[in-house]
């Protein structure tokens, strides 16, 4: 298939575009041939905390084509370019101090407590009365962005409900427990993108992750709780690109896959 791929290729284009397409084409050959949930054949077996911390950025890692066993992400120096690319224009995130720099940020949730406060404010007050409520509860500055994101809750949970991510009687516990999960996954997956990239060292690597998953808690009594409060994360940073649609299949298929680490190391 590679060489037929490559054929078209060369018949389409020419010369010095070739270059310019094979990349992607290559990416392509790798998503047609690689299994999900693809397994690092060298490592070893993780601990069960240790193999939760990794699964914590199962959707974007999944997503980003990492193995799904191991810190080590599996990718090649095609993929050193690309993650190189992705973690600068996402995070502003260029080398060691940045990596860790953005990671605390999500660690931190200053974003997320503002988007918990207004889900909180959703679900326990009226309507006619959540605008007071969050006056009483924040600075004059931040209510501009917390009102835009009061209107935005019924488009985002539409979204939701397309891609059928919850029932109806889930969708109070999806509005308390908020969106951590989608910043978990970000700091797992930065982690092991600057693993790869050579930003962090294997020991810091590992430092991030576990202390992610410290951060768990008794916050989510199961795995799809913990999707559900990744795509609510995920909605509200967007809903509108390309990405949404796989970020969603790859947390539904996640529930049930039997492949799925979600389902040897539950929760």
């Amino acid at each position: 298939m590679d060489n037929l791929i490559l054929v078209l290729v060369l018949l389409a284009v020419g010369g010095a575009a070739v270059y310019k397409v094979w990349g992607p084409v290559r990416t392509l050959i790798r998503v047609i041939r690689r299994p999900n949930y693809e397994q690092n054949p060298q490592a070893a077996p993780l601990s069960r905390d240790d193999a939760q911390a990794v699964a914590l950025g199962q959707v974007i890692c999944e997503q980003n084509m990492f193995f799904a066993n191991s810190l080590e992400t599996g990718g090649g120096s095609s993929d050193v370019a690309e993650q190189v690319k992705r973690l600068a224009n996402n995070w502003d995130v260029v080398d060691r101090d940045s990596a860790l720099s953005a990671i605390e940020r999500f660690r931190e949730g200053g974003r997320r407590a503002l988007e918990d406060l207004v889900l909180e404010v959703y679900l326990k007050v009226e309507p006619a009365e959540r605008v007071a409520v969050l006056a009483e509860h924040l600075p004059q500055e931040l209510m501009g962005p917390a009102q835009g994101m009061l209107a935005e809750i019924p488009q985002l949970l539409a979204k939701l409900n397309e891609y059928e991510l919850y029932q109806e009687d889930e969708l109070p516990g999806i509005l308390e427990r908020g969106t951590l999960a989608w910043d978990l996954g970000r700091v797992v997956y930065i982690a092991r993108a600057a693993l790869l990239v050579g930003y962090l060292d294997a020991n810091q690597a590992w430092q991030v992750v576990r202390q992610a998953r410290a951060q768990l808690g008794e916050h989510f009594p199961d795995w799809k709780a913990y999707g559900q409060s990744y795509m609510l994360g995920r909605a509200f940073w967007s809903i509108d690109d390309m990405a949404f649609d796989g970020l969603a299949t790859i947390t539904k298929a996640s529930w049930t896959d039997a492949d799925s680490a979600w389902l040897k190391h539950p929760l």
